[in-house]
């Protein structure tokens, strides 16, 4: 996680207000989608799982990096809430076309 604000953060070549906002959207968009995951799971699993939270995570910092420079942290919440919901969807619907149950 710590790396991924090195890249984001990192790629406005200076320490700038820019790089704020770039850093504050990474983790926004990061922690909602990771909530979103975890609130789905327990939606329709009746538990809490960590693995589901960090996959959400994961989730809401890869789908935000091309982004982060580029929009306020209100839309990086909202963007965070997108990918979280489409990326846990995605997995279920992976999850039944495959082997793996």
């Amino acid at each position: 996680w710590l790396g991924w604000f090195g890249f984001n953060g990192g790629s406005a070549g200076a320490a700038s207000a820019i790089t704020a906002i770039v850093v504050a959207n990474t983790q926004l968009a990061a922690c909602v989608s990771g909530l979103t995951w975890l609130l789905l799971h327990w939606v329709f699993h009746h538990k809490a799982s960590m693995v589901e939270t960090l996959n959400g995570t994961i989730a809401g910092l890869a789908g935000i990096t091309p982004a982060s420079g580029y929009i306020s942290p209100e839309w990086a919440l909202l963007v965070g809430f997108i990918l979280g919901v489409v990326s846990y969807f995605g997995v279920i619907v992976l999850k039944k076309k495959t082997i793996y149950r």
